[in-house]
């Protein structure tokens, strides 16, 4: 092989290896630009999980209150029959004999 050779070698392996910096350049800005997005995209899914998660539990606790007010038995509401019957005030007027005068509530 002569110096030519080598030379003329050299140059082409030169083209080659400054073609594939060239393409290594490309693929590292295409990677850097699919991080990028993948970041953003997992951000964006993070906000959707929490907010999803958060609304399902305020409305689970929401359902659950709803029937639990609903579905338990009330206390039987008192009727006549059972309430004592009213005591009567006593109003003494001076003057009017001394005899107390016996009003009843309505």
């Amino acid at each position: 092989m002569t110096i030519s050779d080598k030379e003329y070698f050299d140059a082409k392996f030169e083209a080659v290896d400054a073609k594939l910096v060239a393409i290594d350049a490309k693929f590292d800005a295409k990677f850097d630009q699919q991080r990028a997005e993948l970041h953003a995209m997992i951000a964006q899914t993070v906000k959707w999980v929490a907010a999803v998660s958060a609304s399902s539990l305020v409305i689970f606790i929401t359902v659950i209150a709803f029937l639990f007010n609903v579905t338990t038995p009330k206390a039987a509401m008192p009727t006549a029959a059972t309430l004592p019957a009213p005591t009567p005030v006593v109003i003494v007027v001076p003057g009017s004999g001394g005899e107390p005068v016996k009003v009843l509530p309505r």
